[in-house]
């Protein structure tokens, strides 16, 4: 009994050990995503999600469904290596800051830091982007803005 005992302990603190994080790496979604960035072709796109439900039972049965349509904000943003990364996040996520002295529309990320795989940027901006802050000029963005309204 001792040694189970023993054994879960030692299970017990390899887990713990094994998640817990090493300060001394380098965060790399956090060399990927912080700072501004520049802004590159913003648009809206409306893209219509569906799910049907089907059940039969010999000769009866019934076909359900339903569709979603959602506005999601495709983006290019330059990344810190000078590359730019296609993207999308939904129009929830964007909120705008007006500054006249900017030059160049940018983007910046607040995110969830439990995360270092940068291999596939759209699923960071997926699941760790609580949202993000585009800044530019007043006139860059336009005063009539016509949402989806549903």
């Amino acid at each position: 009994m001792k040694i189970l005992t023993r054994g879960l302990v030692l299970l017990f603190l390899i887990v713990l050990v094994g998640c817990e994080e090493d300060p001394s790496k380098p965060d790399d979604v956090g060399n990927v995503l912080k700072g501004e960035h520049q802004l590159r072709k913003m648009f809206i796109v409306q893209e219509k999600e569906g799910s049907t439900s089907e059940s039969f039972f010999l000769i009866w049965g019934s076909v359900s469904g339903e569709s979603q349509e959602t506005a999601n904000v495709k983006f290019a943003w330059q990344m810190s290596d000078g590359t730019y990364a296609l993207s999308s996040l939904p129009l929830e996520k964007f909120r705008v800051k007006f500054d006249n002295n900017k030059g160049i529309p940018t983007i910046q990320f607040d995110w969830r830091r439990d995360c270092r795989d940068v291999s596939n940027i759209q699923k960071i901006l997926d699941e760790r982007v609580n949202y993000v802050v585009i800044t530019c000029k007043e006139n860059d963005w336009p005063a009539k803005i016509q949402l989806p309204m549903n």
